[in-house]
């Protein structure tokens, strides 16, 4: 074969491969991407002319009026059989059954306006409704028996009309009673020119004024007294109790509970420089949700120097301080003419005063219901105390008592399916059927729990207690050596409790040392299921509800004295020094740490309805 006749032939393959790779290359194009529009325009057609032979049948149906619509779903056509069903092009699935067919008239005549969505294939027409923008605060907040007064609409824009006229839209506030406490919504409804339809609502919440509140339940002092007040309040998923309004209109705040057990200060030191007031600042100020927004930065706390159970107007203050304690000012104008109070009911805990001429400190007594003082090296309740501001704070539910505490607008109990560790700091769990409050969250966000009261047996409802069984002279939580309590509560009592979502994690043992503070402590690290609290520990105090008042428990800190260690009595809030010899069993407020994958089933957080795991 001539080279001529063999060029020409490779040319004439070249130019057939190119033609055919063409032609592949415009199949593939149509097969992906004209095909299926092609199909789709097929189904919008099918589902139109379903829609005029449904209107040809029943004339009647049609508008009367110039101007009026009618419409027609998919989904009411195959209920009717009038149409079998449309299929996303290539996909064995169903077009949407809300896509309409809409018939305007318009004179004399009658105009059909087919939407059909089918995946990602949709008719070209205009189908979304306008976006209405309203005026004013969303939520917006009434107090009760105030009028309610409409903020309107700021604007209706829609991508296919002119600007509309708000006057428009269809306002609803019927629902909204402002006798009531409560929420309720506004709604908000337009339509366009296609008749597509938008709502919008606005939360309006009735709510009491929390200082009303306090005011109308105290006397012109506007101070909580005697033994039976209503002052009870919800804040960052703690249990609060009312102090008084304060003249800036603030209100000031107790917790609840004994949050920890600690040593006042150092000799010689004022109060924003102690020990606690380091404490209160940092560790239990950084639990607080969004403490900057609600809680007052600037209060200053009166630290007398006093005698026991005297007032006397205040000699000196701290410096500005988010977190104080109470005074014994403020405790002694608590008690009411039969001699009680709401203070006296809250086990023992620190004041802020300071005994004449001695090192001692201030502290109420809860054994024998008087203030008493106390060397500033030994362990007492701490009971935070905060000044609340309330501008932007409300009384969304609950009448002060126990049972229904005053529940404020600043976070929203969980819901089923939350993450746990999406929760608040002090809210409890019912976890294996043992009840925990959240102290914390690791950098993995796993949940750190401690307990609210102490281990139980989950068959009899009685308290598990331990003792140091082993030779160590120097009581040293330690999960490693046989016989120690750490290694008594990770072999044998923890078997009280579920371990799906236990995780073994690092714990601190923490050295107690006089004249420190509890940040100076010399410490220690170690990995358990199991561990106990040290005196810092948020929540390793008592806690108020009887409940979880039972027998004396341990607490981590070591001691440098031959078989004594910290032992909290869960009755007086107090933490003692004592003896192997003398306190031979107590029971474990155990702290553990349970998985970032926990989610809540049920419950709202509080001691009467804690969150339960699924």
């Amino acid at each position: 074969m001539q080279p001529a006749e063999v060029k020409k032939k490779k040319r004439l393959a070249l130019i057939l491969a190119i033609l055919g790779a063409s032609l592949l290359l415009l199949y593939l194009i149509y097969a992906l991407f004209i095909e299926g529009y092609f199909l789709f325009r097929q189904e919008e057609k099918k589902f139109q002319e379903a829609a005029e032979y449904y209107y040809f049948q029943y004339p009647s149906r049609l508008p009367k009026k110039d101007g009026e619509m009618v419409s027609v779903t998919l989904k009411e056509l195959n209920d009717l059989e009038r149409i079998e069903k449309l299929m996303i092009p290539k996909e064995n699935d169903t077009c949407s059954l809300d896509s309409w067919v809409r018939v305007f008239k318009e004179g004399e005549e009658y105009r059909y306006y087919t939407y059909l969505s089918c995946g990602k294939y949709q008719s070209n027409v205009d189908h979304e409704g306008p976006v209405i923008t309203l005026k004013g605060d969303d939520p917006y907040y009434l107090t009760i028996n105030s009028g309610y007064q409409e903020l309107g609409v700021e604007s209706i824009k829609d991508d296919h009309d002119q600007d509309i006229d708000v006057s428009k839209v269809l306002i609803d506030s019927s629902n909204v009673n402002t006798k009531k406490i409560g929420s309720y919504k506004v709604r908000y409804t337009v339509y366009d020119k296609m008749h597509n339809r938008s709502d919008v609502t606005r939360d309006v919440y009735v709510v009491r004024n929390i200082v009303d509140e306090i005011k109308s339940a105290t006397d012109e002092s506007n101070t909580y007294k005697g033994e039976n007040a209503n002052n009870y309040i919800l804040f960052s998923g703690m249990l609060w109790r009312i102090i008084k309004v304060n003249d800036d209109n603030s209100i000031k705040l107790i917790l609840d509970d004994n949050v920890a057990n600690m040593p006042y200060r150092n000799e010689g030191e004022n109060f924003e420089n102690s020990n606690l007031a380091k404490w209160l600042n940092n560790t239990f100020y950084q639990a607080l949700k969004n403490a900057s927004q609600y809680v007052k930065q600037d209060s200053t706390w009166c630290e007398n120097t006093t005698s026991l159970g005297q007032m006397k107007e205040c000699d000196s203050y701290s410096n500005a301080l988010p977190v104080g304690m109470l005074s014994m000012n403020e405790l002694l104008a608590s008690i009411d003419s039969k001699n009680t109070s709401y203070l006296y009911q809250m086990g023992s805990y620190w004041l802020l005063d300071k005994k004449n001429e001695t090192n001692s400190f201030i502290y109420y007594n809860y054994g024998n219901s008087r203030i008493s003082d106390f060397a500033n090296q030994n362990l007492a309740g701490v009971r935070p105390v905060i000044n609340l501001k309330t501008e932007n704070l409300y009384v969304m539910d609950g009448d002060g008592s126990g049972e229904k505490p005053y529940k404020l607008d600043d976070y929203t109990f969980g819901r089923d399916n939350d993450y746990l560790n999406t929760r608040y700091i002090g809210e409890y769990v019912n976890y294996s059927g043992q009840f925990f409050r959240i102290s914390g969250f690791d950098e993995e966000g796993n949940i750190k729990l401690i307990g609210a009261g102490t281990l139980t047996n989950s068959s009899t409802g009685k308290e598990l207690t331990a003792t140091y069984q082993d030779e160590d002279r120097i009581r040293k939580f330690n999960p490693l050596v046989e016989g120690n309590l750490g290694y008594i509560l990770n072999n044998e009592l923890g078997n009280y409790v579920a371990d799906n979502l236990l995780i073994e994690h690092e714990f601190t043992r923490p050295y107690y040392e006089e004249g420190k503070k509890y940040d100076e402590y010399n410490t220690e690290t170690f990995r358990a299921r199991f561990s106990i609290p040290s005196s810092y520990d948020l929540f390793s105090g008592v806690n108020s509800n009887n409940l979880f008042m039972g027998i004396n428990y341990y607490l981590m800190d070591v001691i440098n004295k031959e078989n004594h260690f910290f032992m909290v009595n869960s009755r007086n809030g107090i933490a003692f020094d004592v003896s192997l010899e003398d306190f031979k069993n107590n029971a474990i407020k155990a702290v553990i740490y349970i998985s970032k994958n926990a989610r809540i089933s049920s419950g709202q957080g509080t001691v009467t309805s804690p969150y339960y795991i699924k």
